[in-house]
């Protein structure tokens, strides 16, 4: 899917949102799950992520609940919660083009909360059950429901919960 309109297409549409350039080199699949077909990663020249998050199951407003969680989490100053938009997806990215997308800035070295191993000393109990739930009460107000242990990211760099 690394299209060469599409690149550039969503490198625009990116760039716009955050107003300042951003080119993005290549498209990754999100992951799994029951959106794994609408959720993308954009990853530009210098490697940072960006989620194009399109809800695509029937959850009224889901796309714009997403992105207002992000929204909220961004303004009340939630660890790992970076800038976010919401965005036309532009018509030449495959299976989601012309769709509104909540776009999200990633944290680095983001991984799934399910799939780590130990806790490390910044992942410890306390402070992995504070920041998730923080960002779980918040879900829980606007209506996202869905969130499960590879739904929830961690970035031992950014401290990050959340997808």
């Amino acid at each position: 899917m690394n299209g060469q309109a599409a690149l550039a297409d969503v490198s625009a549409a990116i760039s716009s949102a955050l107003r300042m350039g951003v080119e993005i080199v290549r498209f990754e699949p999100a992951g799994g799950g029951a959106n794994s077909a609408t959720h993308l990663k954009a990853i530009d020249q210098d490697g940072r992520m960006f989620g194009l998050k399109v809800s695509a199951r029937g959850v009224p407003n889901g796309t714009r609940r997403e992105y207002l969680v992000w929204l909220c989490a961004f303004k009340l100053g939630f660890a790992g919660a970076k800038t976010c938009f919401l965005v036309q997806v532009p018509g030449s990215v495959p299976r989601v083009g012309g769709k509104e997308a909540a776009l999200i800035e990633w944290v680095p070295d983001g991984k799934q909360l399910g799939s780590l191993g130990p806790p490390s000393a910044s992942r410890g109990a306390k402070e992995t059950a504070f920041q998730l739930g923080a960002w779980m009460w918040l879900c829980i107000c606007i209506g996202v429901s869905d969130r499960h242990p590879g739904n929830w990211i961690w970035s031992e760099q950014g401290q990050n919960k959340s997808a």
